[in-house]
């Protein structure tokens, strides 16, 4: 019988050790202006082991993406907004197929883009100005936000148009703090009323979609109302240089009626009206709110011949409260009123001598006359003068001859206006006779 066999056979065993897949990133930059379905950034993480990965990503944030799980693409999902959320906390998810899942937290921070254009605070920007506000003041600040980063966030202003046009130059604005300062005179009056200021504000531009350099601007439109202010002197509005009323009318006659406004036509004081002079006092008077000019005392032409029936008044208009400056404004103008006449004198005799002339009224003249003097010779030392002290056709007379002798001689002239000299001329010089009457008697009648 054979011998056994043994056989010892040594199993060998190998170890083999499998490695987990490594997530080698912390921190991706993304802007805010990138679009949807752009490749936002790639996942970065490596087998050791050479095992193919595929990608996921988790966490609220995660919304904002895409992942592809082959290749780790991510791409944008919804537009990112820096100005709303400029950090980002994803969870990046890999897988090797053989290990449970790997995940490491992720920030994805966002960076800006300009796509913002300033934003006006404070609005509206309606101011109400004093037409006397002083040259070189502050009248607003217009104040914008550009919530962008950095350059993209400075803002500068200016002044874009100014309506009406006549308005560009009484307003400046600051480029960097936008107060806006008044360069010139303003007038209620006398310029506009309301201006339109349209204002630019601009940021210092940045970087969005495809540009490197993009700058954003908005405007706005800032209302000036000027509000006016009590600096004008009345004024009159239909003050002629003359009137004229007749003598003798009865008092309370109106003679005209003035008429004087506020030039301050965002005030419109009250006028008031009184007479500052007359160089004839207290034959007239005016209604202080009326301005109505009227008789105050019954007059004579007559009696103001000296200033050839015409008498000067000095109106004044003033207003009823206090101007700027703290009185109360007034204007002055002057009226010249015409003393018309009518008939009420009749024509009286005078007797004139001297060489500067004076007369003196007479009824009773003797002259005289040598006989048989010829007709047409006026009868001496008679020095008779006709006066009618009214006007134009009121002083008009006819003179005629009356009494025993009325036959003998004529007067000259038979008519007159105003004042004239007269003379008693011989007609029949045969009944000049001194043998037959000495003495012989004539009435001049009017």
């Amino acid at each position: 019988m054979g011998k056994p066999l043994l056989l010892l056979f040594a199993f060998l065993a190998s170890s083999y050790c499998n490695s987990i897949p490594v997530i080698n990133m912390a921190v991706v930059n993304v802007r805010e202006d990138r679009p949807v379905s752009v490749l936002a950034f790639q996942i970065e993480a490596f087998d050791p082991d050479g095992d193919p990965l595929t990608y996921g990503i988790a966490g609220t944030d995660s919304s904002h993406f895409d992942v592809d799980k082959e290749t780790g693409e991510v791409r944008i999902k919804s537009m990112l907004d820096r100005e709303t959320k400029d950090l980002l906390l994803i969870e990046v998810v890999v897988n090797d197929g053989v290990y449970a899942d790997v995940t490491k937290s992720v920030y994805v921070a966002v960076l800006d883009a300009n796509d913002n254009a300033p934003v006006f605070q404070n609005l509206p920007y309606n101011e109400e100005v004093p037409e006397n506000e002083p040259v070189g003041s502050t009248l607003f600040r217009a104040n914008a936000i550009d919530y962008d980063f950095g350059t993209a966030s400075i803002v500068s202003y200016k002044i874009d148009d100014v309506t009406p046009n006549d308005g560009a130059s009484l307003f400046s604005i600051s480029p960097t703090t936008g107060i806006v300062v008044l360069r010139g005179p303003l007038s209620f009056t006398d310029k506009s009323p309301f201006y339109q200021i349209r204002i630019i504000a601009s940021d210092g531009g940045g970087p969005l979609n495809d540009q490197e350099n993009v700058v954003q601007s908005s405007s706005v439109i800032a209302f000036i109302t000027v509000k006016d202010m009590p600096n004008l002197d009345p004024q009159f509005l239909n003050l002629p240089d003359l009137a004229a009323v007749d003598e003798n009318s009865p008092v309370g006659t109106t003679i005209f009626t003035v008429r004087a406004r506020d030039p301050d036509t965002g005030i419109n004081d009250q006028i008031h009206y009184s007479i500052e002079s007359a160089d004839a006092p207290d034959l007239f008077q005016i209604n202080d709110e009326t301005g109505e000019i009227s008789i105050k005392t019954v007059f004579d032409r007559e009696e103001l011949l000296d200033k050839n029936a015409v008498v000067m008044l000095q109106i004044m208009g003033s207003e009823t409260n206090l101007n700027v400056d703290g009185v109360i404004a007034s204007t002055i103008a002057e009226l010249q009123i015409s003393i018309g006449d009518v008939n009420d004198n009749g024509p009286e005799f005078y007797e004139c001598e001297g060489e500067i002339e004076t007369c003196t009224q007479k009824n009773s003249f003797i002259g005289k006359v040598d006989e048989n003097s010829s007709a047409g010779l006026s009868v001496n030392e008679l020095n008779i003068r006709v006066k009618d002290p009214d006007q134009g056709l009121n002083s008009r007379f006819n003179l005629r001859l009356e009494g025993p002798d009325k036959d003998v001689f004529a007067v000259s002239p038979s008519t007159g206006v105003g004042e004239s000299s007269v003379q008693v001329i011989i007609k029949d010089s045969s009944a000049v006779d001194y043998e037959k009457k000495k003495v012989m008697s004539v009435q001049v009648c009017i």
